[in-house]
């Protein structure tokens, strides 16, 4: 995923400039947490703590207390 993202996004940037965005939907919250931890340990300067930087986020619906555990967040913290 993370070399096609970066293919694609190459080719993408002469149309729109700029690389483009994209979204993963993950079978549970486990799995897209976990992917995400993956994904950031090839492309760490993809991640900030800070939810306003940064290019990589698990983004999904909750109201547990959990959600605002890093790498994830929810509505709430958005």
């Amino acid at each position: 995923m993370v070399t096609h993202w970066g293919n694609r996004s190459a080719r993408m940037h002469k149309f729109i400039e700029a690389p483009g965005k994209a979204m993963i939907v993950g079978g549970t919250r486990e799995i897209c947490a976990k992917l995400c931890v993956a994904i950031v340990e090839l492309r760490p300067d993809w991640h900030w703590d800070d939810l306003g930087k940064g290019w990589i986020k698990v983004v999904y619906s909750a109201t547990r207390p959990t959600c605002r555990r890093s790498p994830t967040t929810c509505a709430a913290t958005r």
